[in-house]
């Protein structure tokens, strides 16, 4: 459960800081970049109302220490972090 509750909040925190870019109506998606592990991802803006590439796409910081976020991108686990052995980074 603590997982998910970390989990949660980085993704809220990412998506409430460009908040105010969103436009009402309008889907949020997460994107893994690859179909592997360890790859970055990007938060991508759909229109509810029309058909066509992404309105929007913001991506999340992979590459920048300390703070880079890097995900799983297969098939069973698209978009998974997890905690390391001591517990005191996400990964």
């Amino acid at each position: 459960m603590k997982k998910t509750i970390v989990i949660l909040g980085v993704f809220i925190s990412i998506i409430t800081a460009n908040a105010q870019s969103f436009t009402a109506g309008n889907l949020a998606v997460f994107v893994a970049a690859a179909s592997a592990s360890n790859t970055t991802a990007s938060i991508v803006e759909l229109s509810s109302t029309v058909a066509g590439p992404a309105v929007n796409a913001y991506p999340i910081d992979g590459t920048t220490l300390p703070n880079a976020l890097r995900f799983s991108g297969s098939a069973t686990s698209t978009g998974y972090l997890a905690l390391t052995n001591d517990r005191s980074l996400l990964t």
